[in-house]
């Protein structure tokens, strides 16, 4: 399970750094993620300057998150940001969500990656991530594993391209 980014930056851009962390329980402005407070997360993308966007999720204690940026070729900044929700071992979901950096970042795609497929079956996506030749990123999904024995619940796809392309929006 892993991510490939590949950076394109051009030579005038500040480069961006993306962290994911816990927000403290005094910071927490509404119960965002119910009663689970310690799945409370923030995503902040910062330029050499300072912050440029923050963005608070859910994403399942002890569970894994990560964040990495893609820069395409005319210069936009994409945010990839992969967490899980559900609690317990097969009623976990595993997402990528992919936003375009701005002030406030916004959705381009939320697609789960692994999940259940039966009671004790799971499949799960690889996937690499690309920018496209003008503008815009790629994202390749590839299954790694198949759910044992079809599992109800299984992507049909083997592997599964888009194309997420932010040139009417840069």
């Amino acid at each position: 399970m892993g991510l490939t980014a590949i950076m394109a930056m051009p030579a005038t851009a500040a480069k961006l750094e993306a962290t994911v962390s816990a927000v403290p329980a005094a910071e927490q402005k509404w119960q965002l993620c119910g009663v689970f407070f310690e799945d409370y997360m923030r995503l902040t993308i910062r330029d050499g300057q300072g912050n440029v966007s923050t963005h608070d999720y859910c994403s399942s204690s002890g569970g894994y998150t990560s964040a990495e940026v893609l820069t395409d070729h005319a210069g936009a900044a994409f945010v990839l940001l992969r967490y899980e929700e559900g609690r317990g071992t097969s009623p976990v979901t595993q997402y990528l969500a992919v936003y375009k950096v701005a002030s406030s970042l916004i959705e381009y795609l939320r697609t789960p990656i692994m999940s259940a497929s039966g009671p004790t079956t799971q499949w799960r996506y690889t996937y690499t991530a690309a920018p496209l030749p003008r503008a815009g990123i790629r994202i390749v999904l590839t299954m790694e594993q198949p759910a044992r024995g079809g599992g109800e619940f299984t992507p049909s796809e083997a592997v599964r391209i888009i194309d997420i392309d932010a040139g009417d929006s840069t």
